[in-house]
């Protein structure tokens, strides 16, 4: 991995950097819905899209969004790395 690449759960983070807890939902996907998330090497996908079938509809922690199921099938290709 080249220095500055992150993937996965660390790529969520920085595409979530500056979130106040807690958000809806909602707030998150208006807020940061078109940020990009490089969940592996060469594959990306929105935030929106990632949070889009997490059952939640509110967060106060960056835990509960990395621990959302839907979220941690989405990303778990990039955390077998």
């Amino acid at each position: 991995m080249e220095h500055g690449e992150v993937y996965g759960e660390a790529s969520l983070a920085e595409a979530l950097r500056g979130i106040k807890f807690p958000i809806t939902k909602q707030d998150l996907i208006d807020c940061f819905g078109d940020q990009q998330v490089e969940v592996e090497k060469d594959k990306t996908m929105s935030v929106h899209e990632l949070v889009s079938d997490c059952p939640h509809e509110k967060y106060f922690s960056m835990d509960d969004i990395v621990k959302c199921e839907a979220i941690e099938a989405k990303l778990k290709g990039s955390m077998a790395a």
